[in-house]
């Protein structure tokens, strides 16, 4: 059996990648979505960047959301 579907896998850390230091944390996460969904989650994101004042080729970061609140 072929699975013809594409997906695309997005991965994020945040803490510190510094395992040796005692009581520190490091996240890892991931989302996997179909490929076919790319391009309207990127339209989304865009213009969720727009209206935010986030220029388009920036990262997005929840603090750059709700700074504004």
């Amino acid at each position: 059996m072929t699975n013809s579907e594409s997906y695309i896998l997005f991965i994020d850390e945040s803490g510190k990648s510094k395992l040796t230091d005692a009581g520190d944390v490091f996240y890892l996460t991931g989302v996997i979505i179909n490929k076919n969904l790319h391009t309207a989650l990127s339209s989304y994101m865009i213009s969720l960047k727009g209206k935010s004042g986030i220029p388009s080729d920036n990262n997005l970061h929840a603090f750059d959301l709700l700074e504004n609140e």
